[in-house]
């Protein structure tokens, strides 16, 4: 089936401009209808409308590539991993879910399927969800948040390509995700505003601001519980705090884990498989047991030092 495209959780565009040949298409598409060649089912819908469009506007392939120059800004992303790591300045490289900073490093939105790292510890850290730069910016500038992964509510969902949590409702955008975003009938039906950087223009960052609301971004500078809503959760999940204490839903709120807890660092073998390490989630997500990795630090080329925070009895089995 190939890749799919992954979309930025904040302005619901993908994590690149328009592919080599989007322009290109527009005018294959007419000939295919002009010449009354076969169009499947599926097609036809699309088809008939970027046909009707071209009839009426023959200058709609020019302007498209005229207008293409505003959506470069989605080739620049900022990726925020489970241990709350913020890197800006990242590309996505391959299958848009893999995104390489300016140092080569490697990171990866594999929340769906998680199946990169099974077995790679240092991968399944450098997961996690990417945003524009501009979008990351636009949230600092406009609600004081230096966003992170645990500031979202990230709950995935099994074959939900689209969304990183399923509640949220992105509007008319979604009418325009498929395999590969349309950016051809995004632009013929609207102008292409909502592919333009909310930084830039003030319509589509009317739209993100609505889609942002839904995730109930933690403004309060006294809050020492996680830092996203418990609304988003079950109960009995447990999530790192802003005070670097674990938390627990009880009763529809945060409420202070009632057990003991405390850190362990252990040294391991980054090329051994860990099986048991691999199910412990990271310090940006929500677990149902007391215990989160907090970091990694590599010692030498093949030796990490892990740290942890937990119960006694969760430390214990590690």
């Amino acid at each position: 089936m190939g890749c799919w495209d992954a979309f930025c959780f904040a302005c619901g565009n993908t994590c690149h401009s328009m592919l080599d040949g989007t322009i290109e298409n527009i005018k294959e598409i007419y000939d295919i209808v002009d010449q009354k060649k076969k169009i499947y089912p599926f097609q036809k819908k699309f088809y008939l409308k970027v046909y009707d469009a071209y009839k009426k506007d023959p200058h709609l392939p020019k302007r498209l590539q005229d207008f293409q120059k505003n959506f470069q800004w989605l080739n620049h992303c900022t990726f925020l991993t489970v241990t709350d790591e913020v890197i800006h300045h990242c590309q996505e490289v391959s299958c848009n879910i893999e995104f390489k900073d300016k140092k080569g490093n490697l990171y990866f939105q594999d929340i769906y399927h998680d199946t990169i790292h099974e077995n790679n510890i240092k991968e399944k850290l450098k997961s996690g969800i990417f945003i524009h730069d501009d979008c990351w910016n636009f949230i600092k500038s406009k609600y004081k948040i230096e966003l992170k992964f645990s500031d979202v509510a990230v709950i995935p969902k099994p074959r939900l390509f689209n969304k990183i949590n399923p509640t949220i409702d992105y509007g008319n955008i979604e009418k325009y995700w498929s395999q590969n975003f349309d950016f051809i009938e995004m632009f013929i039906d609207t102008g292409g505003y909502m592919s333009e950087s909310p930084l830039k223009n003030k319509q589509n960052a009317l739209r993100i601001q609505k889609i942002i609301s839904q995730f109930k971004f933690n403004t309060d500078k006294k809050r020492t519980g996680p830092s996203v809503s418990a609304t988003f959760y079950p109960e009995k999940t447990i999530k790192y705090g802003i005070n670097k204490k674990l938390w627990i839903k009880k009763n529809g709120k945060w409420s202070p884990l009632p057990e003991e807890t405390e850190k362990k660092t252990i040294e391991i073998d980054l090329y051994q498989p860990h099986k048991k390490i691999m199910k412990i989630h990271c310090m940006g997500q929500q677990t149902l047991k007391p215990i989160l990795i907090l970091n990694m630090n590599e010692k030498k080329k093949n030796i990490g030092e892990l740290e942890f925070i937990g119960t006694p009895k969760e430390l214990s089995k590690l």
